[in-house]
């Protein structure tokens, strides 16, 4: 079982935990000594089920808000968690068992998530998933037992046309053009499963600890 602290959400104040395999959980916010951390396990309220991976909140609306279970079972509510609809139509091909998604951070209405290719939704309340590249996944030099698939994603926080894409097949792509075009820039590393990518001027890429471990910056 896996216990993480994501995020305090602005809007609600409300702590948000992941708890692999129970599901989401939520606290109101409070400031606890660690030592007093399962106070917020009795009295938490599970709000989805699932296997507990991370929530994505809309930046403006409070109401709105994402959540996934595994291999891509992505759901929105718009009630603030009265009712959850599915929302991956279009969203196709293999998905990690943690599918990545997020948010744009220059427009609200633009998400981005990963399967075996990078997808774009152009509208915050109607899913409506539209490939972005091709398959980024393949031809990787990391062999994985589980299907090629996208394990990571980041939009660059200066430029919006900038977004970095990781498999667990040791591939890292990156468009500087919201995927019109992409480049492969990964290549001459240690073959890795790539857990984590970074898109600011600089990039920063992560590897799994529990396989050969590098970062590098370029």
């Amino acid at each position: 079982m896996t216990l993480k602290i994501s995020l305090l959400h602005s809007f609600t104040g409300w702590l948000i935990i992941h708890i692999d395999p129970i599901g989401f959980m939520a606290e109101p916010k409070t400031t606890v000594p660690v030592e007093e951390m399962p106070r917020i396990w009795n009295f938490g309220n599970e709000f989805f089920g699932g296997d507990g991976f991370p929530p994505v909140f809309h930046p403006t609306d409070p109401q709105i808000y994402w959540v996934l279970y595994q291999n891509g079972a992505l759901h929105q509510t718009q009630d603030g968690g009265f009712s959850y609809d599915r929302f991956t139509e279009g969203l196709n091909g293999n998905k990690n068992w943690d599918m990545p998604y997020l948010i744009s951070r220059h427009n609200s209405n633009t998400m981005y998530a990963g399967a075996q290719r990078v997808f774009a939704n152009y509208d915050a309340q109607v899913a409506n998933w539209q490939a972005i590249s091709p398959n980024l996944t393949a031809n990787g030099p990391y062999k994985t037992a589980a299907p090629a698939t996208m394990t990571c994603l980041d939009e660059s926080q200066i430029n919006p046309n900038v977004i970095i894409a990781g498999s667990n097949s040791g591939n890292v792509w990156i468009t500087t053009n919201k995927g019109a075009n992409w480049n492969l820039v990964s290549s001459g590393l240690t073959p890795a499963l790539i857990t984590s990518v970074n898109a600011p001027e600089k990039m920063i890429k992560v590897f799994s600890s529990l396989r050969p471990v590098i970062a590098t910056m370029f």
